[in-house]
């Protein structure tokens, strides 16, 4: 949904706990967890960084995640904050788009801690509920490659519009979205590096 100016947090309160009522609005629930995205109409959005290598750097990623540093995006908010980092959990995540901002509920739809003998990854996917501008879901996952030494941070999405407004406006709202992921990617690395460099 779209407002005119910065919502209250009075506001945000009270639509996450209608939406806190409502069912998700795509069928392909934790499709991301396996890597998998629909190809009906959605459209995909892939991206990955380096964050660094071994396990110090994992384990800075893995808090970061956890305190959900990766949506220190300029023009994004989220609410609450720190949302719980819990299956079910429902949250706000607010995009400025001047002079409008777009409210967007999601709700925690699976976590990911797993450890293998050549892999370890952190992470959760979220998916949309109906006062969101999109529909589908979204996965943020950090991963120790043990066989490479090598530490990432992989975002992988899918999405298509849940509004007329970014139906209308579709080449500039795929924009918007890159413009998120790859500032999502730049906050996790920069919270990797500041943390490194205050141990």
């Amino acid at each position: 949904m779209f407002v005119l100016g910065k919502p209250s947090a009075n506001q945000l309160q009270e639509v996450l706990q209608v939406q806190a009522q409502k069912t998700l609005t795509y069928p392909e629930v934790g499709w991301t967890k396996e890597g998998e995205s629909p190809s009906n109409g959605y459209y995909v959005h892939a991206q990955a960084v380096r964050l660094g290598s071994g396990k110090a750097a994992y384990d800075r990623a893995v808090q970061a995640i956890r305190e959900w540093r990766q949506f220190e995006v300029d023009f994004v908010d989220l609410f609450p904050n720190r949302p719980s980092l819990e299956v079910g959990t429902n949250l706000i995540v607010c995009a400025r788009h001047f002079p409008l901002w777009s409210i967007n509920t999601c709700r925690i739809v699976y976590l990911v801690d797993e450890k293998t003998e050549e892999k370890q990854s952190f992470g959760f996917g979220y998916g949309t509920l109906p006062a969101h501008s999109e529909q589908g879901e979204e996965r943020f996952l950090v991963e120790w490659d043990q066989r490479s030494d090598v530490v990432e941070y992989k975002i992988l999405a899918y999405s298509k519009p849940n509004h007329w407004l970014v139906a209308l406006l579709l080449p500039l709202a795929i924009q918007i979205q890159n413009s998120f992921r790859f500032g999502s990617l730049r906050a996790l690395q920069n919270a990797v590096n500041d943390s490194s460099k205050s141990v």
